[in-house]
């Protein structure tokens, strides 16, 4: 054996295959996490969409019972008006992103009022419906189906709410389970 020779003393820190394992294990986590993310945000669009359009039902009956003008007669009557002053025609019932943008979450709302009273409540400027349509879609016209969320949901002046999950929903599509 030679004694002349020096044993070679190890550099502190890691070595360029230990910094790369590292990175391999956090892109293999990233890869799974990304995915399960995703369908959450879609889910929790989907289930923020169905209860939204309960809201509404909900604001079209409390706008119908106050005001004595059937249902709204377009979607923008229910948003507030200057001052949050409520009356028939600035009803104060919804936000006005929804009301007036008829989007929220990522979902467009399309409010299709049925036939108008013969005339208008008292106060109002024009006369409300008898029936109305709601539809909400990932999307205009479902454009963002797979990435906003993937059903579109139906609901008439019954109140059940109806998905499908390719097309736009209607009414002869299955309504929502109860409890989900």
């Amino acid at each position: 054996m030679n004694s002349n020779v020096v044993p070679r003393e190890r550099a502190a820190g890691f070595s360029l295959i230990e910094l790369l394992i590292v990175v391999a294990i956090i892109l293999v986590i990233v890869a799974i996490a990304i995915p399960n993310l995703l369908q959450s945000r879609m889910a929790a669009n989907e289930t923020s969409a169905a209860y939204t359009m309960r809201t509404l039902h909900t604001a079209f009956v409390t706008y119908s019972t106050t005001y004595q003008n059937g249902y709204p007669p377009i979607l923008d009557t229910l948003a507030p008006g200057p001052g949050n002053i409520t009356t028939c025609n600035t009803a104060g019932l919804v936000e006005p992103m929804l009301a007036v943008n008829h989007i929220k979450g990522g979902y467009v709302y399309t409010y299709t009022p049925g036939p108008a009273l013969p005339v208008s409540g008292v106060g109002c400027a024009a006369p409300g419906v008898t029936t109305f349509t709601l539809n909400t879609d990932p999307g205009p016209n479902g454009s963002e189906r797979g990435r906003v969320g993937r059903k579109s949901f139906y609901m008439d002046d019954t109140g059940i709410i109806r998905f499908n999950m390719i097309a736009p929903a209607g009414p002869n599509d299955a309504p929502i389970p109860a409890g989900g």
